[in-house]
């Protein structure tokens, strides 16, 4: 992520082919590419930086009695610590793309822990923004408590097809009526996603 930030030649040669894909697929599909100057396009893409979810441990970084620690603190403070300067003397924001969150309790404790960070490091409240992938069904019956418990540092929410289809299939886990089709057949017009991405898009 620092190489990305510093436009470092590795990244920049594989940004150049991620564009050329990119262009491939739409003129086959729209009959037109879409990147017309892939450099440029990086000068004003917002970069956003995804965290590893609450529910999983780090490898390298334990407490002191040896428990799991966090892989999404790791993961956030590593990130913002090491590269909040360049982004912010670049004019750039600095935006998250939480996982997982199914709680408005997980959302308050974010907020927490960005506004520890953002004092450690000196920074105005809420420099750091939010923005929340929905990928549990628990998540979609608190989208406006998750948006109020992190305030001013919201940006938006997104949809997750693929957790969210296995969050349903865990819901539904104590049903034994309940039969999941073919993950594969499951698109977003399918009933409860339809009114999933409604939920969603409404928030």
């Amino acid at each position: 992520l620092k190489l990305a930030i510093a436009r470092d030649e590795v990244i920049m040669t594989a940004a150049e082919g991620v564009a050329g894909a990119m262009n491939a697929w739409a003129d086959g599909f729209f009959g037109h590419p879409i990147v017309n100057d892939w450099s440029e396009q990086l000068d004003f893409t917002t970069l956003i930086f995804r965290a590893r979810g609450h529910h999983l441990d780090d490898r390298h970084i334990r407490n002191i009695d040896g428990s799991g620690f966090s892989a999404s603190i790791v993961d956030t403070c590593l990130f913002i610590v090491n590269n909040h300067r360049p982004l912010l003397e670049a004019g750039r924001s600095i935006v998250l793309y939480l996982p997982k969150i199914q709680t408005a309790e997980e959302g308050a404790l974010w907020h927490d822990i960005l506004s520890t960070l953002e004092q450690h490091l000196g920074l105005d409240h809420c420099t750091i923004k939010t923005y929340v992938l929905v990928e549990q069904v628990e998540a979609c019956f608190q989208l406006m408590e998750i948006r109020a418990a992190l305030g001013k540092r919201f940006v938006g929410f997104n949809t997750g097809r693929w957790d969210y289809i296995n969050s349903m299939a865990d819901a539904f886990a104590w049903d034994k009526s309940f039969v999941n089709p073919n993950i594969d057949a499951i698109t977003m017009t399918y009933g409860y996603m339809r009114s999933y991405e409604d939920r969603v898009r409404r928030a």
